[in-house]
């Protein structure tokens, strides 16, 4: 038994790894919620975007625990999986100080949920716009912290007797509420040195986020909260960010109201990523930059219908024609009509594999493939499918240019294939894919490279890449037909004189 070689084992079988939980995955859309640890509460969510997204699988309480157990590094972002949920997520520290609060810290994450693994560049943006957003909070937080803390030394220094109401506060103190109140005032002078920073101070002096926080008046409520005992529940976080930078809002309010924007911008990043000039199995192969990139179109038409693939679905009936599959990919990016043709009986079968020979074409829009109950006028479809009678052959074809494939006796008619950027497949066999997705997959990823000869083909000139790189004609024909699919009028007339050029050559091949 030949095994696969260690190139193909990693792409194909290796594309993802065995996982039981990775087609349950219990958020099909990207989410973005923010997080808090709270002292008395533990983790829990403070904000979901969107909320309609949210069902029963998607346990906040769950994600929040998850996400606010790892080791947190303040101001660190980072990307985190959770096998059991199936959940990736995009994940940014930080952390608001609080007089209040166990260590004058309240943790604080802001996390973007998402069912597959995100991009570096998604990533990126993540991160950059993650700390723009945290920016004002911390500004706002830290600098009202700050006179918290001056406010608080400037007490324990003189303990002076100002008031009576003061004197008989203080005279009641016990000797452990004065150690406490000592030991918080201790904390809070090494606090206030990491604020004489420059580089700190700078920041915190930038009235854009801002506008600077009054002291407090009552120095004996200070102090009661002091001594107390740690409270059950914390003051919420808008208490901690009190400027109003858009005038109705508060800082953490508009922190919060900026989300389902930064929400909407990552998607369309995420959906800018998906953009090109020419594509394969919904996926694009060639962009280029004096183009307008876009998307395939998502109406509900017959060709989107026709270009629906599964990744469960784990029939094989692409893999059953591997070992003609170049002549049949020569056939379609050369330009060539090709046809299947099945009795009424087979005609799932032919129409599964239509389905997928469909995906399998360069282009750059999504391209019709209908199937026929017998002979139709095909002049404007490249690749179509017919019903046939029984004991019908490739030969019986009335249009001696048309290339066709018998699903049911595997006879193929076609020109013979003396290329080379296909050679790919010419020592794959029926049993070298586990099923029609991953074939797919890997003819995709090959075809990119040939998108790229195109790529050069289009900005040093067809005629002269071919004396360059010595291409073989077969090849020199599908790369100036898909030159023609971008840009039909200069290339046009390459094509079509190219097509009056070929000679028949048909052969009929057995799979």
């Amino acid at each position: 038994m030949n095994k696969m070689s260690t190139v193909d084992e990693a792409v194909i079988w290796g594309k993802r790894s065995v996982d039981p939980w990775h087609r349950m995955t219990c958020c099909p859309e990207a989410v973005f919620t923010v997080i808090e640890f709270c002292q008395a509460q533990g983790p829990r969510p403070l904000y979901s975007y969107p909320t309609h997204l949210h069902n029963p699988h998607l346990d906040m309480d769950n994600v929040a625990l998850w996400l606010m157990s790892a080791e947190i590094i303040n101001g660190s972002s980072m990307i985190v999986y959770n096998q059991q949920m199936a959940v990736y997520a995009c994940v940014h520290y930080s952390t608001l100080l609080d007089l209040h609060a166990r260590a004058f810290q309240r943790p604080i994450s802001l996390a973007l949920l998402t069912p597959v693994k995100p991009t570096v560049a998604i990533f990126k943006e993540f991160i950059e716009t993650s700390q723009h957003l945290f920016l004002p909070l911390l500004v706002c937080n830290q600098t009202l912290f700050k006179s918290h803390l001056i406010r608080l030394v400037n007490l324990t220094k003189t303990m002076e007797i100002k008031t009576p109401a003061e004197k008989n506060f203080l005279s009641s103190l016990s000797k452990f509420a004065k150690a406490k109140v000592q030991s918080v005032s201790d904390q809070a002078k090494r606090m206030l040195q990491r604020f004489e920073n420059h580089a700190v101070q700078k920041v915190l002096c930038n009235s854009v986020y801002c506008s600077g926080h009054e002291s407090m008046n009552n120095d004996i409520k200070i102090l009661e909260q002091l001594i107390m005992d740690h409270p059950a529940s914390l003051q919420e976080m808008k208490f901690l960010t009190p400027c109003q930078i858009f005038m109705e809002f508060q800082t953490y309010d508009g922190f919060i109201k900026t989300l389902p924007k930064i929400y909407e911008k990552l998607t369309k990043t995420t959906q800018s990523y998906n953009t090109g000039t020419l594509f394969c199995a919904e996926m694009p192969v060639l962009k280029l930059k004096d183009r307008n990139n876009h998307n395939l179109d998502s109406d509900n038409n017959n060709a989107t219908t026709m270009n629906l693939l599964n990744e469960n679905d784990y029939t094989r009936n692409l893999t059953t024609v591997v070992e003609g599959l170049d002549k049949i990919l020569f056939a379609l990016l050369s330009g060539e009509k090709l046809a299947l043709w099945s009795i009424e009986e087979r005609k799932s079968l032919g129409k599964d594999l239509l389905k997928k020979l469909n995906l399998l074409r360069v282009c750059m829009q999504r391209q019709n493939a209908s199937w026929n109950a017998g002979h139709k006028n095909t002049k404007d479809c490249q690749l179509f499918g017919e019903s046939v009678p029984r004991k019908t052959t490739v030969n019986d074809s009335k249009d001696a240019m048309l290339c066709v494939y018998d699903v049911e006796g595997r006879w193929l008619k076609c020109r013979n294939y003396r290329g080379k950027l296909l050679n790919f497949l010419s020592s794959k066999r029926n049993d070298s894919f586990p099923t029609d997705y991953a074939l797919i997959q890997y003819v995709m990823a090959q075809l990119t490279d040939l998108c790229s000869i195109v790529y050069l083909a289009k900005y040093i000139g067809p005629n002269e890449l071919r004396e360059r790189l010595q291409i073989e004609e077969d090849d020199f024909k599908m790369i100036v037909n898909l030159l023609a699919e971008i840009d039909f009028l200069k290339y046009g007339w390459m094509k079509e004189k190219i097509k009056k050029e070929r000679n028949l050559g048909m052969i009929a091949v057995k799979i």
